[in-house]
């Protein structure tokens, strides 16, 4: 329970954090968590539409 705990915690903190990319690039407000779950979404997607990708393989390498 408490390692669920922990990676519940981490999620969120993960919310809450900023990319560091934007000070660089001079715009953006994009969360660590916002950008990895529009990675996985993005994967899925695209995995979708290939018969031969294996979509949970392809999810898991985005993270």
């Amino acid at each position: 329970m408490d390692r669920i705990a922990d990676f519940l915690f981490e999620a969120k903190t993960l919310k809450e954090l900023p990319r560091a990319g934007y000070p660089f690039l001079g715009s953006g407000e994009e969360s660590i968590a916002e950008h990895s779950f529009m990675t996985a979404f993005i994967a899925f997607t695209l995995s979708r539409m290939a018969s031969d990708v294996d979509g949970a393989k392809m999810v898991a390498l985005c993270n």
